[in-house]
């Protein structure tokens, strides 16, 4: 495969990240019908109940189409992947894709669940990707190491599942999935970061290839297979750019508004499961009880559609990310956090 790589021409060595994205598309694409066959068949499917808006049996293996799409496309440039980084997150990704394909499948209790997100989160914050300072943001700058380990665990847990729970309606999560690594491909990219580019177009074109059929009516679910690696992948690129972006030789954006760039890409699954939980709370029942009270669950309420209350999410999602990048060009961090205090 080396060696077909070197004798590319140039013109297309020049067009991997295009080339990577598209072959993630095609991988994924291709592979959703016969995860979808190969469910029906021996029953690996989502049952609806009381608290779910569909109504039929539907695949719920697609997080594994989507693993293999960026997986494949991966390869395809390897070279560029000999980065001591993905020794960690692969090896973190595959715990999240062994727990998830068993909780689809079989189910597993909440807690094991849980234990294996932060036995993938210390794996990554060991091996160095985690967040060492804030650059000044609110005036914090670099964190003890204790609390590097402890803010950065709870970081990851945190955005792992709250990117889990906004996967309740048809095409949300993959269509916020694919504009977030898009955009954090293109920081990479600008940050001449190759390796995690690539990447980054890769989740991003998997995800593409699986929307086609995840759009409503959605013919295959992620599962928990595809939540919990798109959330661990989300947040731990997110760090990377952070700890990469304050590097003073290569930094090109403002360090503390960077912070603010890279949470407004997790802006909104985060956001919308600490105002769930927190109303949970409120009412004296437990944070973790399920019910339909997310974003998506209120519109839906209010008699719009399901493509309606997608593109509407994701509508915002893409004008809180145009906000994040604003703040670096244009605004003082005075400014942003003044109006984020006042959104609250």
């Amino acid at each position: 495969m080396l060696e077909i790589i070197h004798k590319l021409p140039a013109l297309t060595f020049e067009y991997k990240h295009f080339i990577v994205f598209a072959t993630a598309v095609l991988i994924s694409a291709v592979l959703i019908p016969f995860i979808i066959k190969y469910s029906l068949k021996y029953g690996y499917v989502d049952i609806p109940n009381s608290r779910k808006i569909h109504t039929g049996r539907i695949p719920n293996l697609g997080g594994i189409a989507i693993f293999l799409g960026l997986f494949i496309a991966s390869l395809f440039w390897y070279k560029f992947f000999n980065n001591p980084d993905f020794i960690f997150i692969s090896t973190s990704v595959i715990i999240l894709l062994i727990t998830g394909i068993i909780d689809d499948i079989k189910g597993m209790k909440a807690r094991k669940k849980l234990i294996f997100q932060f036995i993938a989160a210390f794996i990554i914050v060991a091996g160095g990707l985690r967040i060492t300072s804030f650059y000044n943001f609110m005036g914090i700058g670099e964190l003890p190491i204790v609390m590097q380990y402890l803010f950065s665990i709870i970081l990851i847990v945190g955005v792992i599942n709250a990117y889990n729970l906004i996967d309740g309606i048809d095409g949300l999560a993959a269509g916020i999935g694919i504009i977030n690594f898009g955009v954090m491909g293109y920081m990479f990219y600008s940050l001449h970061h190759t390796s995690f580019a690539l990447l980054s177009f890769a989740v991003s074109g998997s995800l593409l290839g699986f929307l086609m059929y995840n759009y409503n009516p959605a013919k295959i679910f992620m599962g928990d297979t595809g939540a919990l690696i798109l959330g661990f992948l989300t947040v731990a690129l997110g760090i990377k750019l952070i700890e990469l972006n304050g590097i003073k030789s290569i930094q090109i954006y403002t360090p503390q508004n960077m912070v603010v760039t890279i949470s407004s890409i997790m802006f909104l699954p985060v956001f919308d499961t600490l105002r769930v939980f927190a109303i949970r709370i409120y009412k004296h029942k437990s944070p973790f009880t399920a019910g339909k009270d997310h974003l998506h669950h209120i519109l839906l309420k209010n008699g719009l559609q399901s493509r309606e209350v997608t593109l509407i999410l994701i509508t915002i999602n893409i004008i809180i990310i145009l906000i994040g990048f604003t703040i670096n060009y244009v605004l003082p961090i005075k400014v942003f956090t003044s109006s984020l205090m006042l959104i609250l």
